[in-house]
């Protein structure tokens, strides 16, 4: 079973009898993220769109229709 369809099943993506990371809840200071590539599945640090974030986050107004 993937991950995904364990999270589907039991709101837990560690639920899929794989051999696969744990994958770790994501935390305002963790960060993170499982990653799908060739080579496997690894853990990276979610942080990579924070400063295009920020800048929405900073400027409502400029979004607003």
């Amino acid at each position: 079973m993937s991950t995904n369809i364990a999270f589907v099943n039991s709101l837990d993506p560690n639920e899929h009898g794989l051999d696969l990371p744990h994958w770790p809840n994501w935390t305002p200071d963790a960060k993170a993220m499982f990653r799908y590539k060739e080579s496997g599945p690894d853990i990276i640090k979610d942080d990579f769109r924070e400063a295009a974030m920020r800048l929405v986050n900073d400027n409502p107004e400029t979004y607003m229709i």
